[in-house]
């Protein structure tokens, strides 16, 4: 991972919470990617990531599919046996 430039950070609606949205590029080897992320923290704390990579040549395809998975997306709101009994 060599060059990271972190673009935007938006505020956004993740899994029905407050979220924010992250683009970042950098490059792997001979190959410039876009990482976009999506993240959210549920009243219990517990956080949620979604994560998509692509080629920068992707990504203007790639971004609205990152978005509709995102928009699909049931965050967590407790640990596996952590949750209310």
């Amino acid at each position: 991972l060599t060059d990271a430039h972190g673009v935007p950070v938006d505020p956004h609606r993740f899994g029905g919470h407050s979220g924010r949205r992250v683009v970042s590029g950098h490059r792997q080897g001979p190959f410039t990617l876009v990482t976009e992320q999506y993240w959210s923290i549920a009243e219990s704390g517990v956080a949620t990531v979604l994560t998509g990579t692509c080629t920068i040549e992707q990504y203007r395809w790639a971004s609205g599919i990152f978005e509709q998975v995102a928009l699909g997306t049931t965050t967590a709101t407790a640990l596996l046996g952590h949750g209310p009994s």
